[in-house]
């Protein structure tokens, strides 16, 4: 598909087109998704590393606590925790580095209320355990319940 905008425009009228644009495209992409009674979401994967830069690993009390009394109040809806094994490469030694992870799987709105509790979420892991990163992954899905 493509666009055809004139040589000497009209003020204004280009984010009208732009803003159409966006609009019909993800109307499409998601119509063509959705089926039945299906709903779009997003779904958020959440990779959380297991071991303190300092030595030692987050105990499963700790990590336990850490979703009892931090993630199930902003998230109440409902969560999935999978158990991982995360390999990756040491940039100063060049050594792969093994590291247990836990992986927290949620769909949600997309609303900028979810933004602000995923992002609450992984700073205060990141604080709580000392940890560089969160991996966060996102996706656009059609779910039904």
């Amino acid at each position: 598909m493509s666009i055809f905008l004139p040589s000497s425009p009209s003020p204004g009228k280009y984010p009208f087109l732009l803003l159409s644009f966006v609009l019909f495209t993800s109307a499409c992409a998601t119509s063509k998704r959705l089926k039945g009674t299906e709903q779009a979401y997003i779904k958020t994967e959440l990779y959380f590393g297991q071991s303190i830069p300092n030595g030692g690993n987050v105990t499963s009390k700790d990590w336990e606590n850490f979703v009892n009394l931090t993630v199930m109040p902003l998230l109440r809806e409902g969560i999935t925790v999978l158990e991982a094994q995360g390999r990756w490469k040491d940039t100063e030694s060049g050594e792969i580095i093994k590291e247990d992870s836990k992986v927290l799987v949620f769909i949600h709105q997309g609303t900028e209320q979810y933004i602000s509790i995923i992002t609450q979420i992984i700073n205060l892991y990141k604080q709580k355990f000392s940890q560089q990163a969160v991996l966060r992954l996102d996706y656009h899905v059609a779910a039904e319940f």
